[in-house]
């Protein structure tokens, strides 16, 4: 069988080293998977998990479209699956160009990553669509601050990877934060146990997987220790916000649960870190996308999972520091626009 080349973006993150293992772990279709990401080789494990590994500009660069275009032509690519957050929607409203040289991105459509994106767009999503979540101001048209609920929880609207977000107790520390953190959006502060929830659903936007995933620990808003679990109540509400957001391809919901009563704060339209408790569970996500493109329907109904606790260590990737390894090099024209 030929294999599946894979373009997997941002190797240098913990998410896109979950997928790599996804797509590693899997037998159903051999893959050879090219990695990019805006530091070079060396400067990150990922490079030493890819195929091929090239450095990229960021997203919000003019030729970063042009650049990722001709790798995908130059490594014959026919899967894009992207990672970081601003790359999401740079490439969803470039699907058609990708499609046009046989490359499916594997992203939701532009208006449901605009709404993912802005944490206060996704808040009032919820709100009119009936999901339970929490109070949420922008930083701007708040309330007088010694009437609001404290303890708040403050974030910026557009952020990710848990950067700048944290708990305020007083007016004092959430004028602080206002002070610190610009476009800053406020939330009533969510007391009880935290969930990730990872959704998988085809290129048509039906829900295949709804796998919740108890957060023990994090750190840097990743996931350190945690189990999934038949949460019925979570399960159910993960088909209803997938089908309203019309998500295609992976997603994860976040939300805290109070007693018997989840509220939903956040949505990330991609594959997760915690992808490779899910994958343990039995729900290999970056596998059943191949599968789906090769044209197998999944069972009926939802993907079935197992109960698995997962624990997290370190591990190394070394490098020498005079590395001879030599990367791809592209066109010119195409370089130039780096």
């Amino acid at each position: 069988m030929p294999s599946t080349t894979v373009l997997v973006t941002g190797v240098g993150s913990t998410t896109a080293l979950s997928v790599i293992k996804g797509l590693r772990q899997q037998d159903a279709f051999p893959v050879r998977i090219i990695g990019t990401d805006t530091h070079p080789h060396n400067l990150i494990a990922g490079s030493a998990f890819c195929d091929r590994f090239y450095t990229v500009p960021p997203a919000d660069d003019s030729g970063y479209l042009a650049i990722l275009l001709e790798i995908c032509l130059r490594e014959q690519a026919q899967v894009l699956i992207p990672i970081i957050d601003p790359e999401l929607l740079v490439l969803s409203e470039a699907k058609d160009r990708f499609a046009t040289v046989g490359v499916t991105v594997v992203v939701s459509d532009p208006d449901t990553i605009r709404v993912c994106n802005d944490k206060y767009a996704t808040a009032d999503f919820f709100r009119r669509h009936g999901i339970p979540t929490p109070d949420t101001w922008l930083s701007d048209e708040l309330p007088a601050t010694e009437d609001l609920p404290y303890p708040l929880f403050v974030k910026p609207r557009r952020g990710m990877s848990s950067r700048d977000a944290f708990r305020v107790d007083s007016p004092q520390e959430l004028r602080q934060a206002q002070a610190r953190v610009p476009d800053l959006i406020v939330q009533r502060c969510l007391i009880g146990e935290e969930y990730t929830t990872d959704l998988l659903a085809d290129l048509n936007g039906d829900i295949l997987s709804v796998v919740p995933r108890l957060r023990l620990e994090t750190k840097a808003g990743i996931i350190y220790k945690g189990r999934t679990c038949h949460h019925d109540t979570l399960i159910s509400w993960g088909q209803r916000i997938g089908k309203a957001l019309k998500i295609k391809g992976p997603a994860n919901l976040q939300c805290i649960v109070t007693g018997d009563d989840p509220s939903y704060f956040e949505v990330n339209p991609r594959f997760s870190a915690g992808l490779p408790l899910t994958i343990a569970a039995g729900v290999n996500g970056p596998s059943w996308l191949l599968r789906l493109m090769a044209g197998e329907r999944p069972p009926q109904g939802l993907l079935p999972f197992m109960p698995v606790m997962m624990t997290r260590y370190w591990s190394e990737v070394f490098h020498p520091v005079d590395s001879t390894v030599q990367q791809p090099t592209l066109p010119e024209e195409i370089r130039s626009c780096q």
